[in-house]
């Protein structure tokens, strides 16, 4: 996935807000590139997601529900929020 497509997504899916915006989005994405790839392969792509949940203070499934469209039934959003 180039950093194009992960932009779109994440503008489709509404991932960013006013704690996530597009800078923090493309320096994470920038940080899972190796040497000079300009894309990610499906492993990088996992970890991508891992760190924007991080970032985001959220579990990761937030963020892949979020991204396939589907709620998380039994989750809470945030992180600070479970027990």
């Amino acid at each position: 996935m180039f950093w194009k497509d992960f932009e779109n997504l994440c503008k489709h899916r509404l991932l960013f807000d006013a704690d996530f915006v597009t800078a923090d989005c493309k320096d994470i994405f920038q940080k899972c590139l190796k040497g000079k790839e300009r894309s990610l392969t499906f492993k990088q792509f996992s970890g991508l997601l891992k760190d924007v949940a991080q970032h985001k203070h959220c579990f990761v499934e937030v963020i892949e529900c979020q991204i396939l469209g589907v709620p998380k039934p039994g989750r809470t959003h945030k992180k600070s929020d479970a027990r």
